[in-house]
């Protein structure tokens, strides 16, 4: 069997480390990686690139499969459980990064997913990542002297292969990563999924609770039928702009019912008078055959002539692209710090919680990938901080880094994120409409990055 090939980065563990490999199997908020659960898939006699401070300097070969142990070492209990793999390790010549940078392109094409470098020349943030024969080949030609005698053997006896088998096939216990999966899903599936999952995990999904809203017309304790998404969404020619969830404020939905009456009547011809009321339509309880269809109806109407929508028509248009709406969660809860209670801080302690959000985040991701966008706008502050927080003046990677793998493009002034195997710009921001809305500099600053990011080669 053909071996894999991988590059590990160890830095300052290499010294600990040196013969072997090893990684959590999972990090400290319970979140299963890519790039620790591949020491799982690595086989005896696959070979290993390890980089070190700044350079390769040394090439080792699996000796053993991988095997449980317990690290008493570690200072985090969360992580001293682990999977090692044994090593056979050779010290090289050391070969800078900069020596390998020329190369950049062509290793990174050989090589399908979860790349070890960045567009920059430089090491990804992570543990172990997926490498090739190719880029391998390309390293020894860079190095320009003889690897170990094994390692040459199986060079002069191994396929051309970019990634094998093994690597492409592997579940990587449902690590969320966009990634992750090769198919893409249409909508009417992932919409499935979304009621599926809200059918297997309801009694454990957070219910609405809004002490402003305690009045007769109240929807305290109940479950709210799901956020599903448009059923028509447009893709690949689109601009995204994504949300942190549907919010529900019960007398503004109303009026909005009321408003728009007329027109949800017109694509709903069936539907009765007390039925148009958001706290009869979106109760989950009393649901039947026909509430997913009139939640898809109403809620188009909605996008159609709701003002909170229009910014976006007008910043996709101006780069001829067609806009998009989504949020990530589908829960219906409108206060922001209850979202986080429930689905960031309660999960971590709670597992049937904790596998509805980790579920959330790979069906966001799906649609992400059947969108297809030119690039993504995350228009929402308290969601922004997920992706990158600032700390003693220095910016650091927040909880979904892990997830999304975003990028800071430090000559471009964005991030980027990889959807379909490339990368696409993504900005940070806050809501472009309404009273906590950009001022209109800041707004006129984010239209004129996005129009220049679209612009790039």
């Amino acid at each position: 069997m053909a071996p894999n090939f991988w590059w590990v980065n160890q830095g300052q563990r290499y010294e600990l480390e040196k013969n072997f490999l090893s990684a959590p199997k999972q990090d400290k908020r319970g979140y299963k990686l890519k790039h620790y659960t591949a020491v799982k898939y690595v086989k005896i006699g696959d070979i290993i690139f390890h980089y070190v401070k700044g350079k390769i300097q040394v090439v080792s070969i699996a000796t053993s499969e991988p095997y449980d142990y317990t690290d008493h070492n570690e200072s985090v209990s969360l992580k001293k459980e682990k999977r090692r793999v044994d090593l056979k390790s050779t010290k090289i010549d050391p070969i800078p990064i900069k020596r390998i940078k020329p190369y950049l392109r062509e290793i990174n094409e050989t090589i399908e997913d979860n790349t070890p470098l960045n567009k920059k020349g430089g090491g990804k943030q992570g543990y172990l990542f997926n490498f090739s024969l190719p880029a391998a080949q390309k390293i020894r030609e860079i190095y320009n002297k003889p690897f170990p005698e094994e390692i040459e053997n199986i060079f002069k006896s191994t396929p051309l292969e970019s990634v094998t088998d093994d690597y492409k096939n592997m579940d990587h216990d449902k690590t969320i990563h966009l990634i992750q999966k090769k198919e893409v899903k249409n909508i009417i599936e992932i919409n499935d999924e979304i009621i599926k999952l809200w059918e297997d995990k309801e009694d454990v999904i957070p219910k609405t609770y809004d002490k402003k809203y305690e009045d007769e017309l109240s929807i305290k304790g109940k479950l709210l039928y799901p956020y599903i998404y448009p059923e028509n969404i447009e893709r690949d020619k689109t601009m995204l702009f994504v949300g942190v969830n549907p919010s529900f404020v019960p007398k503004d939905n109303m009026k909005v019912f009321t408003k728009y009456k007329g027109f949800i009547q017109e694509k709903l011809p069936n539907i009765k008078d007390e039925d148009l009321s958001p706290f009869i339509l979106y109760d989950w309880e009393k649901r039947d055959s026909s509430t997913r269809k009139k939640v898809l109806v109403t809620e188009e109407i909605m996008r159609q002539h709701y003002t909170y929508f229009k910014v976006f028509n007008v910043i996709a248009d101006e780069n001829s692209l067609k806009p998009v709406h989504i949020d990530m969660f589908s829960i219906r809860i409108t206060n922001q710090k209850e979202i986080e209670t429930e689905l960031f801080k309660k999960a971590k302690k709670n597992e049937e919680l904790k596998a509805f959000v980790d579920k959330e985040y790979e069906i966001f991701l799906d649609v992400i990938k059947y969108i297809n966008p030119k690039a993504i706008i995350i228009i929402n502050a308290f969601l922004s901080k997920y992706f990158e927080v600032k700390k003693d003046d220095k910016y650091t990677h927040g909880e979904f880094w892990e997830i999304f793998q975003t990028q800071w493009e430090e000559n471009l002034g964005y991030h980027t994120v990889k959807i379909n195997n490339k990368r696409i710009p993504m900005f940070l921001t806050s809501m472009l409409s309404g009273q906590r809305a950009l001022d209109v500099g800041s707004l006129r600053r984010l239209r004129w990055q996005i129009k220049n990011s679209l612009n790039q080669p």
